[in-house]
């Protein structure tokens, strides 16, 4: 009796102390994975279609099935925009989230000045969800008017300068009618 005494006492022991060392483990990979938040800058014109993708969530472990989310800044959760579960899509109002193995895929359509802020992508993980920062910088629409442009290039040790005029035609895809129509613009420049 005493032997199964000690030995269950030496066994609890060896259970608490093996739980400490999970949990000691576990905090440190947490602190690890919100060591470095990746950031991404978006950039679109007013009254276009962006699409972007969040990936390499900087965690130790597979997140590619886990639920992911897109939030406004700061990110809480009553804040959260969207969810999608693993191989589903999410739509509020003009934002659409595709949750794929790939990443998450996130689609502003009709861009509007007031989409210009910072956002969040996320997963939802036990512990700390990790994220990556997005800058939505959304700018006027520009028109597809030929540019001219005056350069001065500076000749050493002369007092004369070399202008150089050229002209350059900037084109922007126009904003989506519907969902399955896509828009591709090309130009050829001549010399």
């Amino acid at each position: 009796v005493r032997v199964t005494r000690s030995l269950l006492q030496h066994l609890s022991l060896l259970v608490i102390f093996t739980m400490m060392k999970i949990y000691v483990y576990s905090c440190l990979l947490s602190a690890l994975s919100v060591a470095e938040m990746k950031s991404l800058t978006v950039n679109g014109c007013v009254g276009n279609n962006v699409t972007f993708k969040c990936s390499n969530w900087n965690v130790w472990i597979d997140v590619k099935n886990n639920e992911k989310y897109f939030c406004n800044s700061p990110c809480s959760e009553e804040e959260h925009i969207i969810r999608a579960a693993f191989q589903k899509t999410g739509r509020k109002n003009r934002i659409e989230i595709t949750n794929s193995a790939d990443g998450l895929f996130v689609t502003f359509t009709n861009l509007q000045k007031s989409d210009s802020k910072k956002y969040y992508c996320g997963v939802n993980r036990l512990g700390l969800d990790p994220w990556i920062e997005v800058k939505l910088e959304v700018t006027d629409a520009e028109s597809t008017t030929p540019r001219t442009t005056l350069k001065m290039l500076a000749v050493t040790n002369s007092s004369d300068f070399i202008s150089d005029t050229s002209t350059s035609y900037i084109i922007y895809s126009t904003p989506a009618v519907d969902s399955t129509t896509t828009t591709t613009a090309s130009s050829t420049q001549g010399a």
